[in-house]
Order: structure tokens, then sequence, then C-alpha cells
């Protein structure tokens, strides 16, 4: 049971990348360390993806049933970014083609949402738009105009490498604690998977080590307060 939120790091977290939630407990966060790009993230998805729908004796078949009721859209996916009304509910047995619709009942750009490009191309399901078959409600009549897509790395076409640290801190968003809300809960240290994030000690929000941060945004996502932007 997918939501269909906006996503800092990956552009939209729908139906594939809600498989994620098989993996159990911190080893989600490791998997950011062992797949720091947008694109080498969403070939880990899709290989996920790929070993949950054919990875046992006998092919298993999934029912998704995403949340659109209301979404989320700006700074998802945790509590920076704002609730929308979509008043949409999609069910499929194919979580691309499902990604596919949901991406384009609210506008935000196929080209950024690299588990649909690549998982066409794949072909888990699926092979391209035209083989999608929708029942119910017209995409048209229900289509969102003004959803807001969340800020990303993608900058006119070209993936920024997160792999350089370079231009990673001169171009990449980074996230940054506010002092007037921050409680120093130390979440974001608890889940932060490369380690990047120190006690505050004689400051008034945790030490972000942005040489070693990747982009994640997981400290953003778990933040109880809302304190990251």
């Amino acid at each position: 049971m997918p939501k269909l939120k906006t996503h800092g790091f990956t552009h939209y977290t729908g139906a594939v990348k809600n498989l994620f939630g098989v993996m159990p407990g911190l080893s989600k966060a490791r998997m950011h360390m062992r797949a720091p790009s947008q694109m080498e993230f969403a070939e880990f998805l899709l290989d996920l993806y790929g070993g949950l729908l054919n990875g046992f004796e006998k092919p298993k078949k999934f029912i998704h049933v995403m949340d659109a009721v209301v979404g989320m859209e700006g700074e998802g996916p945790g509590p920076s970014g704002k609730p929308k009304n979509i008043g949409a509910v999609i069910v499929g047995d194919d979580a691309v083609a499902l990604d596919y619709v949901a991406v384009n009942l609210v506008g935000l750009k196929i080209k950024k949402v690299f588990t649909l490009t690549e998982g066409f191309r794949r072909g888990y399901g699926v092979k391209s738009p035209d083989d999608i078959q929708m029942r119910g409600e017209s995409l048209e009549d229900m289509r969102i105009n003004d959803f807001l897509p969340p800020k990303s790395v993608v900058r006119g076409g070209i993936i920024w490498p997160l792999t350089s640290p370079t231009i990673k801190n001169l171009f990449v968003e980074k996230p940054v604690p506010r002092v007037e809300i921050c409680t120093l809960c130390y979440n974001c240290l608890k889940v932060c998977p490369a380690e990047a994030i120190a006690k505050a000690d004689d400051a008034k929000v945790p030490r972000y080590n942005y040489q070693k941060c990747i982009r994640c945004f997981c400290c953003m996502e778990t933040c109880p307060e809302a304190a990251i932007n």
C-alpha cells in the first residue's frame, strides 16, 4: 500500500520504492551507501522488484493499492513536505505501470523518475506506456495541474555525480537543521548511513560533515520535528 509522495532524492516515491520496506531495519540505510547516486539506487530498487517477482520457486503476484486521496508535494517524503488533496486511489498488479499513471496524474516529469525510465527498459511487466491499460475515471479528468515537485539533484538533464565530494558540495542541495526547531533528539544521527552527523557539543544543532554526506535525506525524512530543510 504505497502513498503518492514526492522525494528529495528519487523525485517521486510510489509502488516500486514502497517495496524497499521489505528490507529490515538499518539494512535500508546501508543500501543508500552502496547505491549513492539516483540511478544506482533506482537500479537497486528494480533489482529488488525483480527479485520479489521472480525469485521464488513459484512467481509471486503483487497487488499495489496506492493511497493518493491525500498525497504529498514539495519537499517530501518527510514532514517538510506538504499534504495535497488529489482524490484518487490507484490499483494495479504492475508497479511500474502504476507509478507511471501516478506521476502523470500529478504532472511530475517522467525523465526524472529513473525507476520508470529504467523500469520500462527492463520489462518486468509493461515495456512502454503504450502497454498500460486503464479502467475507471479518465486520467485527464483527474489530473492535478498545480502539484509542487521537490527540489532535484538533476540539473538540465545532467546527473551530478554524488560520489564526487567537490561537485556534490558545490551543486547538490544538502540537509540543513534549523536552530529554532531542532530539539537535539539525534534521530538524524541514528539513521544516517554515512555516519556524517555528530552530536552538537557546543552548537545548537547536530554537526553535519558534508564531505561524508551522500544526500540520501534519511535524516530529513525521519526528523520528528520537520527541523531539517
